[in-house]
């Protein structure tokens, strides 16, 4: 089951060919991380962080580019789990365009759970575990879409 996130490149996310930079689309997976957490979760990730101690910083990044991002484009970004162990959360962000279904990007961020107040590795809370759980897709679905 996936989350859908919805991006609109604009201007300031382009570089000077037109094309979405790829920081801008990295801040775009974290802001889609929000929207994960927000829908699936059900609390904003800001309270997961500040008030339940939890947070799932990035360990790891991998990004498949097959199409260009370009400036005016709105992407649907689905965002599910790939991967899941006691201390991490892979999140995968497919990216779609809108215009044409056009499959743009695939990007995998690694997180591990800490614990906030000493930045330390943890064991993902349950009530996360659970969550992740249901979000994990199946392996054998194709990244040829």
């Amino acid at each position: 089951m996936s989350v859908l996130h919805y991006w609109d490149v604009t201007f300031g996310d382009a570089d000077p060919a037109g094309i979405a930079y790829y920081p801008r689309i990295l801040d775009a997976c974290h802001r889609a991380f929000e929207t994960f957490f927000a829908q699936a979760v059900k609390e904003p990730y800001a309270q997961t962080f500040l008030r339940e101690d939890v947070g799932f910083p990035t360990v790891s990044l991998t990004a498949e580019f097959r199409s260009p991002m370009r400036f005016g484009d709105r992407m649907r970004i689905e965002v599910d789990v790939s991967a899941l162990s006691a201390r991490s959360v892979t999140f995968r962000y497919r990216f779609t365009r809108e215009s044409d279904g056009i499959h743009c990007a695939t990007i995998r961020n690694v997180t591990v759970a800490i614990a906030r107040g000493r930045f330390a590795a943890v064991s993902i809370p349950s009530r996360y575990r659970e969550v992740f759980q249901s979000h994990l897709h199946e392996q054998g679905d194709s990244e040829q879409k």
